[in-house]
């Protein structure tokens, strides 16, 4: 048992203990000291349980799309249906419009010649003109001679103002004895014998003759014989030594 002593200034002395007396009233408290240097952390304790899901967030925006993936190899062709069953014939005749005859015509078939505005019937392996054994061939107006002409077809030419008849494959003017002269700053096209034509930019009047365009009054004086030579026939003053160019070109035209 441990026992309290004290010095008593020569030697130590069992200390008396008496009873304990009451405790003094609390001292205030002091300061409260520095806090110390942190202790190294403990060890991480087990995983508490998972708590309860919370409430699904807002839908965010939608992305871009992204580019289109390369398209698949094509797979193989399928086999070839059965042939379906042929439909009705339709009706074997119909109208055709264009410049030239169809191609594989039918017996019956009507064609609208629309460069000659003639109309056909596909008759006997031949295109057979309606109307036109009675009735003759129709009237075509145009600069150019109409192509696939038929026998007795007309052809105004609106370049020159003349109208010629198709006979024995060629083009023949009609009336043209008579003919008007043209006036135009060129030639006329596909001009005829004893034509005559009016040059609007010189004044020059011309004859056509003999396949060329001769002026009227620009021939030099010819003799007698070169006049008969021209005409084809002796006029009445052949007796007469000279002659003009301007005479020769007006026989021509009014002699027949």
């Amino acid at each position: 048992m441990a026992q309290l002593r004290y010095w008593n200034g020569t030697a130590w002395v069992d200390a008396v203990i008496g009873a304990l007396g009451p405790s003094g009233p609390v001292g205030a408290t002091g300061a409260t000291g520095p806090t110390g240097s942190t202790g190294t952390n403990g060890a991480i304790g087990a995983t508490g349980p998972t708590g309860a899901t919370g409430p699904t967030g807002a839908t965010g925006p939608t992305g871009e799309t992204g580019a289109t993936g390369p398209t698949g190899a094509t797979g193989p062709t399928g086999a070839t249906g059965p042939t379906g069953a042929t439909g009705p014939t339709g009706p074997a005749q119909f109208a055709s419009i264009s410049s030239s005859a169809p191609a594989s015509p039918t017996a019956g078939q009507l064609w609208f010649d629309s460069d000659t505005g003639q109309t056909f019937v596909y008759y006997d392996s031949s295109w057979i003109e309606i109307g036109g054994a009675g009735g003759g061939a129709r009237m075509f107006a145009g600069s150019d001679a109409p192509s696939s002409p038929l026998e007795g077809q007309l052809w105004f030419d609106t370049d020159t103002a003349q109208t010629f008849v198709y006979y024995d494959s060629q083009w023949v003017e009609v009336g043209a004895s008579a003919m008007a002269a043209t006036v135009s700053t060129t030639a006329p096209t596909g001009p005829i014998s004893g034509q005559i034509w009016l040059n609007s930019d010189t004044g020059g009047v011309y004859v056509y003759y003999s396949g060329v365009w001769i002026e009227v009054g620009a021939v030099p004086q010819l003799t007698s014989s070169d006049v008969t030579t021209a005409l084809g026939y002796t006029p009445a003053n052949s007796s007469t030594a000279t002659t003009t160019g301007k005479a020769i070109a007006m026989a021509i035209v009014f002699s027949s």
